[in-house]
């Protein structure tokens, strides 16, 4: 099991909630690969599903513009996927900000539960 870097973003508390941290995985996001629109959705991010959309939309119209056959339209298909797998965390801390969130550093673990209590523990003295 490798260890994984997460970068931390804290919403200030306001009159109106509480404050809130969220703990967004560098890398690579496998879920996003394969389930772009779902992953967007799942993690309420509305603007980015909607680009999703946008660009699955643009691929199809390329696609039938060019008179792709068959293996083109798959390499198109994964060529896009692989675009949204790569970016799909830093598409979520772009919505973290936009929403109020400030990035205020880094934690590592080796899953996110881990990274969670670490994090934690350095800014609350709560023991490991």
């Amino acid at each position: 099991m490798a260890l994984e870097v997460y970068t931390v973003h804290v919403k200030p508390a306001g009159e109106d909630s509480p404050g809130d941290v969220v703990l967004v995985r560098e890398g690579f996001s496998f879920w996003a690969f394969l389930f772009q629109m779902l992953w967007a959705l799942y993690h309420r991010l509305w603007l980015v599903a909607g680009l999703f959309l946008l660009i699955g939309l643009g691929g199809e119209f390329v696609a039938q513009s060019l008179d792709l056959g068959p293996g083109a339209q798959l390499v198109l298909s994964l060529s896009i996927a692989l675009l949204i797998g790569a970016e799909a965390n830093n598409l979520r801390r772009w919505s973290l900000a936009r929403r109020g969130y400030k990035e205020t550093g880094i934690v590592a673990g080796y899953d996110l539960d881990e990274a969670e209590t670490h994090y934690f523990a350095n800014h609350y003295g709560a023991a490991i």
